[in-house]
C-alpha cells in the first residue's frame, strides 16, 4: 500500500512540475489609451501618436510594433504582407527587463507610406483613392525577436475620426517654383542694369 503512494505521490510530483511552466507563462497582453484617435481632416495622409501599454513578452528580447490591417488572430494574417513595414517601431533589447512597459506609437491616417502596398487606414466617412483598399478598423501588432514571430505576437484594434487632434505634414514644395522663380530673377536683374547703365548716360551728356 505505501509503494502505491508512494507511486502516486511522484506521479503527482511529476505532473505538477511539469504543468508549472506552463502556468508560469504570462499571456501577451497589448491595449491602447484611445481606440478612436482624431485625425485633422478627411482625405489627407497624417500621423497620431496612440500610447501602447504591453505586458507578458519574454524578457530581454527586442520587441517589434508595427501598424496592420488584420489583427493576428486572423487565419489569413502574414507578418509580411499584412503590416506595414514602414510603420515599425523597435525597442532596445537591453531596457526590456520585465517584458511589460508602455511606447508612445505614430499611426498612419491613409495610405500606408511605402508606396507599394495598396492598402490604407481611414475613417468611416472616407472614401479610399482608387487602387487602394481601405480598412475602417486597422491593429497595431507587437512581438519579441523578430518580425517573423508569431508565437507571442497580440494585437490591439483601432480605428480613425475626423475632426481633430493628429499631426498634419508639410506640404510639399511644387517643384517648378524654381523654373519660375529664376526667370523672374534673371529678368529683374537684367532691367537694374539697364537703367544703371541709362542712368550713367544721362549723366555723361549733361
Amino acid at each position: 500500500m505505501k509503494k502505491h503512494l508512494a507511486v502516486i505521490g511522484a506521479l503527482f510530483v511529476a505532473v505538477f512540475l511539469g504543468m508549472t511552466p506552463a502556468l508560469a507563462a504570462a499571456a501577451t497582453v497589448i491595449s491602447i489609451d484611445n481606440a478612436v484617435v482624431p485625425i485633422p481632416s478627411a482625405d489627407a495622409n497624417n500621423l497620431a501618436n496612440v500610447n501602447i501599454t504591453y505586458s507578458g513578452l519574454p524578457v530581454g528580447k527586442r520587441l517589434f510594433f508595427e501598424q496592420c490591417f488584420l489583427p493576428t488572430t486572423d487565419p489569413t494574417f502574414d507578418p509580411t504582407a499584412s503590416c506595414s513595414l514602414f510603420s515599425e517601431v523597435t525597442t532596445d533589447p537591453g531596457a526590456n527587463t520585465t517584458g511589460a512597459g508602455t511606447l508612445s506609437f505614430p499611426v498612419f491616417h491613409g495610405k500606408e507610406p511605402s508606396g507599394d502596398d495598396r492598402w490604407g487606414c481611414y475613417a468611416t466617412d472616407e472614401t479610399a483613392p482608387a487602387n487602394v483598399t481601405g480598412y475602417n478598423t486597422c491593429f497595431i501588432r507587437v512581438t519579441d525577436d523578430s518580425e517573423a514571430n508569431t508565437t507571442d505576437q497580440k494585437s490591439v484594434a483601432f480605428g480613425f475620426a475626423t475632426g481633430g487632434g493628429g499631426v498634419t505634414p508639410p506640404p510639399d514644395v511644387p517643384e517648378s517654383s524654381l523654373p519660375i522663380a529664376l526667370p523672374i530673377v534673371g529678368v529683374a536683374v537684367v532691367g537694374a542694369s539697364l537703367l544703371a547703365m541709362r542712368r550713367r548716360r544721362s549723366r555723361a551728356v549733361v
